[in-house]
């Protein structure tokens, strides 16, 4: 709704931005296809993520290149180029590789899943793979990710974590994990945790999704921030209540940087 009022105020620009959500194609690792890390690693090296982006009707997609690429600042406007050799090759080496069926399961709550993985379905048959849409116990599914805090983010990645769809443990990657803290963010650390789930293949990072934003055409200084959702109200209260012009928070993990707070230390 707020959209759409601003839509129609010419005080306003709206655009589509970047979210903190990511698009992942994830491996269930116990299904004994998706066990095979050569089978990971072909449908990584296989997938046109620009066609998959299209498909879900992104306009100007940042392409995900890790776990921590949203903290990192990693995101791309450029996707991966597809490797399709490797990828055949990969699959060439294992066994009864064409007589397999790969089974996805479609989130309900994502409206887009449905087209995603249907692309990624027809993207498979070119590599030989055969594919599927069933209801339960898939082997594989499209997510949707929450990536702003790494810390919370641990849930993904450790064995025992409520968001870890897919399976995955590693001991090196779990020590890791666990001195990750919510106080400050360890650039190094992140990137040598990212490098290693990398290698192991449990999912394929695709793009992250879009939102809406809406701010007043003579806005300046307004940068992104880990946690940021500018709203209609936000740029109603600073911009006919306190016309104060918008200076940007430090950036700092785990801060409440929504465009309220900001406004509302400026005027106090």
């Amino acid at each position: 709704v707020a959209v759409g009022i601003a839509l129609e105020d010419e005080r306003f620009n709206v655009q589509a931005e970047a979210a903190a959500q990511r698009y992942e194609l994830v491996f269930q690792l116990d299904s004994p296809l998706c066990r095979d890390v050569r089978f990971r690693k072909a449908i990584y090296y296989g997938l046109d993520r620009a066609a998959i982006a299209s498909a879900a009707g992104l306009r100007k997609p940042l392409f995900a290149k890790g776990p921590f690429d949203y903290v990192l600042n990693e995101r791309s406007e450029l996707p991966e180029v597809p490797d399709i050799q490797k990828a055949k090759h990969l699959l060439s080496a294992i066994p009864n590789i064409n007589e397999t069926r790969l089974s996805f399961e479609i989130s309900s709550v994502n409206p887009k899943a449905e087209n995603i993985v249907r692309e990624i379905i027809a993207q498979l048959s070119k590599l030989g793979i055969q594919a599927e849409i069933v209801q339960h116990k898939a082997a594989a599914m499209v997510v949707l990710l929450n990536t702003q805090n790494p810390f919370q983010e641990r849930r993904i990645w450790q064995k025992d974590g409520i968001a870890n769809l897919s399976g995955y443990y590693n001991p090196s990657v779990e020590k890791m994990l666990d001195n990750l803290t919510d106080v400050s963010i360890d650039t190094a650390l992140l990137k040598q945790i990212q490098s290693i789930i990398l290698e192991d293949y449990p999912s394929v990072p695709l793009f992250y999704s879009e939102w809406p934003v809406s701010y007043v055409k003579n806005l300046r200084a307004l940068e992104d921030r880990m946690i940021l959702m500018t709203t209609l109200n936000d740029i109603h209260t600073w911009y006919f209540e306190s016309k104060t012009e918008l200076v940007p928070l430090p950036k700092r993990f785990g801060a409440d940087a929504s465009l309220g707070t900001n406004l509302k230390s400026q005027r106090s």
